[in-house]
C-alpha cells in the first residue's frame, strides 16, 4: 500500500491530492466491510484451511496483475531516468 500511495501522490495534483487519498481511503474501507462478513461465513462453513486455500487461488492471480505493470512502469521510469541522466552528461 505504501508503494500505492507514493506512486498516487506523486501523479496527482496537489489540489486534488486528498479528495483523492480520502476516496481510497473511502474504497479500502468499504472492501473490508463487504469482505469481513464473506471471511467470517466461509471460515464458520468450510474451516480455515479451505478458506485460506481459496483466499489464496484468488489473491495470488490479482497480485501478479498488479504487480507486473508495477514492475514494468518502474523499469521503464528507471531506464527513462538513466537517458535523461546520459543526455544531460
Amino acid at each position: 500500500m505504501s508503494l500505492f500511495y507514493e506512486a498516487l501522490n506523486r501523479r496527482v495534483p496537489g489540489d486534488f491530492r486528498a479528495t483523492v487519498n480520502s476516496l481510497v481511503s473511502l474504497g479500502v474501507r468499504a472492501i473490508f466491510i463487504v469482505t469481513g462478513p464473506v471471511l467470517g461465513f466461509s471460515l464458520d462453513h468450510y474451516g480455515m484451511g479451505s478458506t485460506l486455500l481459496v483466499l489464496g487461488v484468488v489473491f495470488t492471480p490479482l497480485m501478479g496483475l498488479v504487480l507486473v505493470p508495477l514492475l514494468l512502469r518502474i523499469r521503464r521510469e528507471t531506464a527513462d531516468k538513466k537517458c535523461t541522466a546520459v543526455a544531460a552528461t
